[in-house]
């Protein structure tokens, strides 16, 4: 079950191209709107764009704390087992250790449960 960590990857690094482009063409709609041809022309919409610009910007730091997380949570190898040290309890060798994924990792994997590729089994569960 540790190929959630790869695709999980995957799905942050596709929603941050995703976003990017969105952020783009905010920022194009943006200048056209300022350009004086465009001055006293009804473009309906027009004041959307630079919420959509912030919407976005937010978004990137959202997938930026996300693959911060993944990172921190990356899996150990205790004997053959993959574990999460991090979500050890207590955190320290002699823990007990946590099976990896370990919750943090599926719930943020969660947030991507309507993409391709999803694995049931990574619902998260206590």
């Amino acid at each position: 079950m540790t190929e959630l960590a790869p695709w999980l990857d995957q799905q942050i690094t596709a929603a941050e191209t995703r976003t990017r482009e969105l952020l783009y063409w905010a920022q194009q709609t943006i200048l056209t709107l300022q350009d004086p041809k465009l001055l006293g022309k009804h473009i309906p919409g027009w004041h959307d764009w630079p919420k959509a610009e912030q919407m976005c910007r937010e978004r990137l730091a959202e997938l930026d704390a996300m693959r911060a997380v993944l990172t921190e949570h990356a899996p150990e190898r205790v004997g053959i087992l993959p574990v999460c040290a991090v979500c050890a309890d207590p955190p320290a060798y002699d823990a007990t250790w946590r099976d990896y994924p370990c919750h943090t990792v599926r719930s943020l994997a969660a947030a991507f449960s309507t993409e391709p590729g999803y694995q049931p089994e990574w619902i998260p569960h206590d």
